[in-house]
């Protein structure tokens, strides 16, 4: 197998399998892959938030077609520090793809608005706050706010 093949494959791997979604800014469709002189540090950037991982490819041989995505290790982080604490950590696509599902805002069956998701609940005095996390700056405020009092969104 040609090596712009086995990069077309490892590309396929890492945008349709494991990264359909930022794992950081949930954004879809902003990974943009780069392979470096003869293959050695590849990367890809989301072009979302910004954050940037670099990752190992297992190509195998040259008696054998299977190119496979190694580990994925988050380099740069994106602007809103959401990555910050596993920076230079390896880990297997997997964990990157789980990621990127978990806390992704969940649509309703109206096509532009945005289902909150109810985090966590705080009783005061009989009363209880429930908050709500903004789909944009994913900061938590009160379920009663009509927009988010950090973003405005």
């Amino acid at each position: 197998m040609s090596p712009d093949r086995r990069e077309d494959e490892v590309s396929k791997q890492i945008k349709d399998v494991y990264f359909k979604h930022c794992p950081l800014c949930h954004s879809s469709d902003s990974i943009a892959i780069r392979y470096g002189f003869l293959a050695r540090s590849p990367t890809f950037t989301c072009s979302g938030c910004k954050a940037k991982w670099r990752f190992d490819v297992n190509w195998g041989t040259m008696f054998s077609d299977v190119a496979n995505l190694g580990w994925v290790m988050l380099i740069e982080d994106g602007v809103d520090e959401r990555g910050v604490n596993l920076i230079n950590e390896r880990h297997r696509p997997e964990f990157w793809q789980k990621m990127s599902l978990k806390d992704k805002p969940q649509l309703t069956d109206k096509p532009q608005a945005l289902q909150l998701i109810k985090e966590k609940e705080i009783i005061r005095e009989k009363e209880v706050i429930v908050k709500v996390r903004c789909p944009y700056c994913r900061k938590l405020h009160d379920e009663t706010d009509n927009r988010c009092p950090y973003c405005g969104g």
